[in-house]
């Protein structure tokens, strides 16, 4: 059953970056919003084709490792996204990018473990996030405020998917089969491909549509200055 979840998890991520990047050109939004998103769903997308194999015996089992490779990849790359967008200097960019892959790290180390081990990783991890979390609500959000009112809109609007989503994670990982097991890998494995599926295919849909209100207001231009780094 979990085999056919993760091929269909693995076909949307792709279905999911081939209509981000008809929706979103390189012309019209510049590199760093054109790769960096659709980077996102594809390594997601390739994630979930090796968990589907390892379910279906190709190859070893190595559902948890790819989940957790996909994640130390991609969301460091989704804080890219929000910290280019919301205009952040590198420093605190690159502060809020390894903040999360912290986290993550700590996190497989907290599912590979058991004991004192497993549950010092899992505060640990958490801590990480909470610290993530303060720089997504506060140096990033501040620096958001400084762009054009579309511009900090759709920010806004990614910053409150991502953050929405993030704070399930660790829930779902304490009610888990790594955690107390009060739910059935199963249903696990169907909420964290939702999950999934939302914050890293939705996030890239809402960036697209967005960006049409930008070139609206601020026009296509604008959107090149907007993938550019921040000095």
């Amino acid at each position: 059953m979990q085999q056919m979840l993760f091929g269909i998890t693995a076909g949307a991520m792709f279905v999911g970056t081939a209509l981000y990047l008809w929706l979103f050109s390189k012309k019209q939004g510049g590199t760093a919003l054109y790769i960096v998103p659709a980077s996102i769903t594809v390594i997601a997308g390739v994630a979930y084709g090796v968990m589907s194999l390892s379910e279906l015996g190709v190859i070893g089992d190595v559902v948890l490792e790819a989940r957790y490779v996909d994640w130390v990849i991609t969301t460091p790359l989704i804080v890219y996204t929000l910290a280019t967008i919301a205009g952040t200097d590198p420093r605190t960019k690159g502060k809020a990018m390894a903040a999360d892959a912290v986290m993550i790290v700590l996190g497989y180390i907290s599912s590979v473990t058991t004991g004192a081990v497993k549950w010092a990783a899992f505060v640990a991890s958490s801590a990480a996030f909470v610290l993530l979390l303060y720089y997504l609500v506060t140096a990033l959000t501040e620096s958001a405020g400084n762009r054009p009112p579309a511009v900090e809109a759709m920010f806004m609007g990614l910053r409150d998917l991502t953050v929405f989503l993030w704070l399930a994670f660790p829930l779902l990982w304490v009610v888990g089969p790594s955690g107390f097991e009060l739910i059935q890998a199963t249903d696990y494995a169907y909420l964290l491909a939702f999950m999934d599926l939302t914050a890293k295919a939705g996030f890239n849909l809402i960036i697209a549509l967005r960006t049409r209100a930008v070139r609206t207001t601020l026009g296509t231009e604008y959107l090149g200055d907007l993938s550019t780094e921040t000095a």
